[in-house]
């Protein structure tokens, strides 16, 4: 009889040291709310980095890079604002960065800038700056080819802000430019020969 009474003091005792259920309802809990924390951690620190990656790309192709100061950047898209050749801070304007890391710049000469934005930017970045403008229209296109049709001759035009490495386009075919190059050739061995 004592073996009993021992044995169901030691079955008490043991039952009383275990967690309830109500206990252990609550550490899950509890893990389930710390794995969510460092996700959402690990996800902002993944967001930084990529924004960090997006800024040094962009001061790669500025003149001055150290002073560039960036605004409203959201995945690859945003504003910068940078010294100019003069020392001065020209504005800030809006680029992009595209995935092969090129960098592109809003200008007035970048009459596709807006199509661009609306290619390359996350939908994050256009859902808080929608694009008022959408380009490609007939119309868009139409007043694009009519201002290169009224240009006489072919001009060269840079298409993306300072750059290390620029990238020039011409408005006119590569043959007219030639061409054109050809006949102010030939009219000043014509002048030299007079």
């Amino acid at each position: 009889m004592k073996k009993l009474i021992v044995l169901g003091f030691i079955t008490l005792a043991l039952v009383g040291c275990g967690k309830s259920q109500a206990e252990i309802e609550k550490e899950k809990q509890a893990q389930i709310a710390a794995q969510k924390a460092k996700i959402e951690q690990e996800k902002k620190l993944k967001e930084q980095a990529e924004i960090k990656a997006t800024e040094e790309t962009v001061k790669y192709y500025l003149k001055d890079g150290e002073s560039a100061r960036f605004r409203n950047v959201i995945k690859n898209c945003g504003e910068v604002n940078a010294k100019n050749s003069w020392g001065a801070y020209s504005g800030f304007s809006r680029f992009i960065v595209r995935d092969d890391k090129q960098v592109s710049f809003e200008s007035p000469d970048n009459i596709y800038f807006d199509a661009m934005v609306q290619s390359y930017c996350h939908k994050d970045y256009l859902a808080k700056f929608p694009v008022n403008n959408p380009v490609g229209t007939e119309e868009t296109a139409a007043a694009a080819d009519a201002a290169v049709a009224s240009d006489p001759a072919p001009s060269i035009a840079i298409d993306e802000i300072p750059t290390r490495s620029r990238k020039v386009t011409t408005r006119g075919t590569v043959a007219e430019a030639t061409a054109a190059a050809s006949e102010a050739a030939a009219a000043a061995s014509d002048a030299t020969k007079m």
